[in-house]
């Protein structure tokens, strides 16, 4: 299979993940519009706080690593394998674009930097239409 490993390309993620976690954010962004401009401002603050997949994934490695290091010095050699399998997942996440940890954080519903910056953008627009919509009445 091949991949894109330019920009935000989505491998390593079911078809079906991508369509549920799409659906959720139109609904979503669809839900806060209809709230007004105060809860759309409270989502993008909330949005700036969101971590994407690619992110959780450079935190994981490292922390599973020093966790499986520390293990394998203070009770079993076996534990240094753990370092071994996550080094080699984000070797695997750098050449071909997408590894096992990644689909399982998509999986699990962690959004990548393309999807959060697609709903913020939804939520700017909207937040420009009421802007421009209260000026008018101003006028």
């Amino acid at each position: 299979m091949l991949t894109e490993t330019f920009g935000f390309a989505q491998p390593g993620s079911l078809p079906s993940s991508r369509e549920t976690l799409r659906m959720n954010s139109n609904a979503s962004v669809a839900r806060i519009v209809a709230a007004g401009p105060v809860a759309i401002d409270l989502r993008l603050s909330e949005l700036d706080e969101e971590w994407d997949a690619f992110s959780a994934l450079q935190t994981l490695t490292p922390l599973t690593s020093l966790f499986g290091i520390s293990l394998g010095l203070s009770l079993n050699v076996a534990w240094f394998v753990l370092p071994i399998v996550m080094l080699s997942f984000a070797l695997q996440q750098a050449i071909l674009g997408w590894s096992l940890p990644f689909a399982a954080l998509r999986w699990a519903g962690v959004r990548t930097e393309w999807e959060i910056d697609e709903e913020r953008y939804a939520l700017n627009l909207a937040l420009a239409g009421f802007v421009e919509r209260n000026a008018s009445l101003i006028r």
